[in-house]
This record gives structure tokens, C-alpha cells and sequence, in this order.
């Protein structure tokens, strides 16, 4: 995959956006987030890949 935004979210809000010029679908990516961005009852929290425009 080229040109992709890798996205987490808590509940609605959008903690942090990476941008990656190229990953393998095979191959695990490593996010290190500091843990100040979540609130300390999260409801949900998702991981997801979309293209970059």
C-alpha cells in the first residue's frame, strides 16, 4: 500500500493521524503513542488504515 494515513481514535475524536509513504500488508507497523493522549476511561479505542488523498 503507498500513500496511506494510519488513524487512531478514541470514541469519536481522532488522537493521531501518521502518514506512511509505503507499507507491506505482511510486514506489522510499530505506533508508539504517549498515553497523555487517552482519557483515562476509554471507551473505545480503533486502529485503521485509509489512502491518502
Amino acid at each position: 500500500m503507498k500513500d496511506i494515513n494510519i488513524i487512531i481514535t478514541e470514541g469519536n475524536n481522532v488522537i493521531k493521524k501518521i502518514f506512511k509513504p509505503a507499507i507491506v500488508p505482511s510486514e506489522m507497523e510499530i505506533v508508539r503513542l504517549k498515553k497523555d493522549l487517552f482519557k483515562k476511561e476509554s471507551n473505545e479505542i480503533k486502529v485503521f488504515v485509509e489512502e491518502r488523498k
